[in-house]
Order: C-alpha cells, then structure tokens, then sequence
C-alpha cells in the first residue's frame, strides 16, 4: 500500500503533544493539558473505516484528518492505540478503553461486535501505572502486579498458527509462570 505522504508532515490544528501511538489506521496522542486526541479512522481505499467504530474516542462514529478531543474531559498520562482499540491511564491512575471490543478488547466484561466510541472505565478497583493495548492488552497497578485481557495467545499448534490459550474479557491476574 502506498504511503500517502512519503515524508513526515505536521500534525493539522495548532496542537503540540507529550506522548503519541499509533494504531492500526489511526493515532492518539496526550497534550500538555493532559487531553487525550485522536485523528485518523478514515474510509480511505487502503483503510478499514475504524473511524465509524469509535476509535477516535470523540463519541461519534466518523474518521477525522484532524486531530479530535477524546470525550468524558479525563487527564491522561498516556494513551496506547492497539490494533483496533486504544487504551489510556488518567492522572488519578483509572485506565479508560474505547474502540472495537470484538475480542474483549476494551476489558469491560463483554465481547461484541458495536464500536464504543466514548472512553469506558476498566477494571474498578485497580489503580494503573501503565497499559498496553492490542489484540492481547496488558496493564500493570501501581504495585507492578500485571493483568490481561481479550484475546491471549499461547503455543504455536500443529499447522503453524498460534493457539488462543484464552479470552478473558475483563484484566485478569496472570498465573503464576511455569517454572
């Protein structure tokens, strides 16, 4: 697939960012006001339209060249777009997801097929330092104490994939490791 610009050009909308990720189709990024924003998710010829599946985390369900707000007025420290979903903690350490849930991506206890284009809180309770969003995402508490969820994968099977060793829907404790 060709590259639309083959060099860097700069971000559209006067905005100067702390940290940035890109997705699969689409990038967040924190500002210095801790506001999260997301761009991109177009129905491009070379895209999937994940914009109409709440990537863009702005409570529709369009794509956008530019840089849009990520609703719900959180403080983000950092936020981590996955494949098809992204993930961010906040400054009081709560972890929001928002995007496709399709294999319990966003954490929230469930798997379907809607977009969830508003940021939904993960995992009550746990008090984040940092997430990992993607197919497989991954978080650490504050404690360094790991949880996963969606789809984990595990040993390679006999026609040379990857075996689905789980879906959890919701962070989960890993096991001990095999020693």
């Amino acid at each position: 697939v060709p590259c639309a610009w083959p060099t860097p050009q700069p971000v559209s909308g006067d905005l100067t960012f702390v940290a940035i990720s890109a997705g699969n189709t689409f990038t967040c990024a924190v500002s210095p006001s801790a506001e999260a924003w997301c761009w991109g998710g177009l129905d491009l010829p070379w895209s999937d339209g994940m914009g109409r599946l709440g990537v863009l985390g702005d409570g529709g369900s369009r794509g956008s060249a530019i840089p849009v707000k990520v609703a719900g007025n959180h403080r983000f420290t950092e936020v981590v777009a996955g494949t098809r979903s992204t993930c961010g903690v906040t400054e009081g350490n709560e972890g929001y997801c928002w995007g496709v849930n399709s294999s319990g991506e966003l954490g929230i206890g469930t798997v379907d097929d809607n977009g969830h284009a508003n940021p939904t809180r993960l995992g009550h309770g746990i008090t984040w330092s940092h997430i990992k969003a993607g197919d497989s995402s991954c978080g650490l508490d504050q404690q360094g104490v790991a949880y996963c969820w969606a789809m984990i994968y595990g040993d390679p099977d006999t026609s040379g994939g990857i075996r689905i060793r789980g879906l959890w829907t919701s962070p989960t404790l890993l096991p001990d490791p095999v020693k």
